[in-house]
């Protein structure tokens, strides 16, 4: 299987390092088949699917809420032309977080890679 590379966010108080035991809000894995990242995890229960473009790329998105009611979205972005995509999955622990990661997964553009950005 191809490499691919994965960031994590996280929200936290105070700033800084993440503790050990943090869990991010939001994490994205890039590169050819990223996709599997999908299959590798639990699969989360989605309780809604849908395709659609966004800025000029295909994406697949799940979404619901995990075991513990949490919502949640899986979005795969398919890069026109290649086989790079972004997988991204956002587990919102309180509405701060869920507002934050509805932003950046709007802003998702490719420009050579993928960029978050800023409005």
């Amino acid at each position: 299987t191809d490499p691919f590379e994965q960031i994590s966010l996280y929200q936290q108080q105070p700033a800084g390092r993440p503790a050990a035991d943090a869990v991010p809000f939001l994490v994205f894995a890039l590169g050819p088949d990223a996709g599997r990242m999908r299959q590798t995890n639990p699969p989360l229960p989605a309780t809604h699917t849908r395709q659609y473009a966004m800025h000029g790329m295909r994406v697949d998105e799940w979404t619901g809420y995990t075991r513990a009611r949490q919502p949640f979205a899986e979005l795969l972005v398919h890069r026109p032309g290649a086989r790079d995509e972004l997988y991204a999955v956002a587990i919102a622990q309180d509405q701060t977080q869920r507002a934050l990661a509805e932003q950046i997964l709007a802003t998702i553009s490719w420009n050579g890679g993928i960029s978050s950005n800023s409005r």
